[in-house]
């Protein structure tokens, strides 16, 4: 059996200040291979195979999100190392060479989504939408090279840190007395089931 755990909160959506601050959080977070999430969740204690996380940009706000799928026995303490992960961005400035690892990452998928005309007409079409000039593309490169360790704490602390995400847990109820020694936990059951 396993659990799903998907941890959220919302920030400053593309084009808004802190927007590449929390991008980049996010990214450190969960966004690639050498992600913290993957390095501790998945290589360190083997609870996931691919965790992640993620930032979506809605007309109103920006949606950052974690997700893993795990083992129920080990839901409890994964859980405790996501809330970990989530604390140590929001109160340690992140070092120079993960943040030189991110950026590069951010920047790789981002040409690789420009490269061909249906990624480029994709990545209008959202800049658009969220009322930015078509320039917001050629100033996302500058920006993320601009952004700070600094920035990008003082965006974890304010988005991401624990107490700012909501989490979503769905799984067996075997799971549940590790759980609420982590944090209050409202329990829902399935209707019919």
């Amino acid at each position: 059996m396993q659990t799903v755990v998907v941890a959220a909160s919302s920030g400053p959506t593309m084009g808004e200040p802190g927007h590449i601050a929390f991008s980049l959080a996010t990214a450190v977070l969960g966004g690639g291979f050498n992600s913290r999430m993957m390095a501790n969740l998945r290589e360190d204690k083997g609870y996931t195979y691919s965790p992640h996380a993620r930032v979506e940009s809605h007309r109103r706000d920006g949606l950052a999100s974690a997700s893993m799928e795990v083992r129920t026995e080990v839901t409890a303490a994964a859980l405790a190392e996501l809330r970990h992960e989530l604390a140590r961005l929001a109160t340690v400035p992140v070092p120079q060479d993960e943040l030189a690892t991110t950026r590069s990452y951010l920047e790789g998928a981002r040409l690789v989504t420009l490269q061909t005309q249906a990624g480029l007409a994709s990545a209008l079409a959202q800049v658009r939408g969220l009322g930015l000039d078509h320039r917001y593309l050629e100033r996302y490169q500058m920006e993320l090279e601009r952004c700070s360790a600094e920035e990008v704490m003082e965006a974890a602390r304010r988005y991401l840190a624990p107490t700012r995400m909501t989490t979503v847990l769905v799984g067996d109820e075997s799971a549940l007395p590790g759980l609420e020694a982590l944090a209050p936990v409202r329990h829902r059951r399935r209707r019919g089931g």
